[in-house]
């Protein structure tokens, strides 16, 4: 019997900042994401063995090539396109991995260190709002944006029907590096 996990990458609502300190006298802080930002390490609490060769992983990118793609485009005015990947994984015997790719559209804010991204999906509208932590300023390649998704929140991005490899996963980081 097979059982099915899906882990998005990215709920094709997260993005990415960089921080621009232009004030715009409002005594707001102003901030604007230029740039590609790659997915460069998707870790999980506890270490997972996604492609059941017996070596379990923290970093979910050496289980599985399901996230390669995954990146976020931003354009500096507050709109850009999402490049979402959401692994299938298909559970059998074999433990088969299948993906499939989609690009969404949307507008994101950011605010301190508060990001804010509205994306249109499936004929509708999904916002999601993450605190982000930033190395670096944002603006040179090289520089890396990290969110974590707590146990509490795992259903969002893990749907495990339980008694699988995925089950025991705690803590999601996702970690984007501008390219």
């Amino acid at each position: 019997m097979m059982k099915k996990i899906f882990i998005a990458a990215l709920v094709a609502s997260l993005g990415f900042m960089s921080c621009s300190s232009d004030d715009d006298g409002s005594g707001e802080q102003t901030t604007s994401l230029g740039g590609v930002w790659l997915l460069t390490e998707l870790n999980a609490t506890p270490a997972t063995d996604l492609n059941n060769d017996g070596v379990a992983s923290v970093n979910l990118l050496t289980e599985t090539t399901c996230f390669d793609t995954t990146a976020f485009s931003f354009q500096g005015n507050n709109t850009g396109t999402v490049n979402s990947t959401i692994a299938t994984l298909e559970i059998d015997q074999n433990q088969i991995v299948n993906c499939a790719v989609r690009t969404d559209s949307g507008t994101y804010s950011i605010s301190g260190n508060t990001l804010s991204v509205t994306i249109d999906i499936n004929g509708g509208t999904a916002t999601e709002t993450r605190q982000v932590v930033l190395t670096g300023n944002g603006s040179n390649a090289g520089d890396t944006l990290a969110f974590f998704v707590a146990n509490n929140e795992i259903g969002a991005y893990v749907n495990d029907p339980g008694n699988t490899v995925a089950s025991s996963i705690q803590n999601l980081e996702f970690v984007y590096t501008k390219q």
